[in-house]
């Protein structure tokens, strides 16, 4: 169209960003690169005049995004990294949260793997320790653990039951390592609280 950008083309925004690449009837429209003032950018997908498709977003403190966008907003299946290049996050997105199924890695070494929503563990997911065993798998709501789930400890013993605010929390079982139930009855606040039984190794109930 007439007076509009259309092809390849480099342009200054007033606030300092600039971009180089495509533009389609005075959008930006196709590949192209855009650096801010702060040291981020985004190479990748536009289409009418918003990150579409698939990119890359480098953050100013060096992290950086690798994977799909929709209307500007970090939006499907990526891959988050952190400043040192390793992995942070690796799964679904929708709109710049984690939201979906998807793999998180902690700080120590640790991860997990199972759903979540708004940026939070949500739904059934699965806790691991960072030699990969098992730490919990079960129901999380709001970034904790809650509902019902199996918690194991790193000498193999293990709890089977419900939890609340991230604590063993109502009725459960714990188990030794070997499969015999420990303790059958109730909890609270992370220790054995209320009615129950407890069974030494042997099956011998211990009053």
């Amino acid at each position: 169209k007439d007076n509009m950008p259309n092809g390849y083309g480099i342009y200054t925004h007033i606030d300092g960003a600039i971009y180089k690449g495509y533009w389609k009837d005075d959008k930006q429209h196709g590949k192209g690169r855009e650096i801010w003032p702060d040291g981020s950018f985004y190479e990748g997908d536009y289409r009418e005049g918003k990150k579409n498709g698939k990119g890359i977003f480098k953050f100013h403190d060096g992290a950086f995004y690798d994977g799909e966008f929709k209307e500007n907003n970090i939006h499907g299946k990526g891959i988050l990294y952190k400043k040192d290049e390793t992995i942070d996050y690796d799964g679904e997105f929708f709109k710049s949260c984690f939201h979906g199924k998807g793999k998180y890695i902690y700080e120590d070494g640790s991860y997990y793997i199972g759903e979540s929503l708004n940026d939070k563990k949500n739904g059934k997911g699965t806790l691991y320790y960072k030699n990969g065993n098992i730490k919990y798998e079960g129901d999380f709501v709001n970034g904790v653990r809650q509902g019902n789930g199996k918690y194991i400890e790193e000498n193999g013993e293990y709890y089977i039951g419900e939890w609340f605010d991230d604590k063993i929390e109502g009725k459960g079982k714990m188990y030794y390592k070997n499969g015999n139930i420990q303790y059958d009855g109730d909890f609270h606040n992370h220790t054995v609280q209320g009615e129950g039984k407890n069974i030494d190794e042997n099956g011998e109930y211990n009053r």
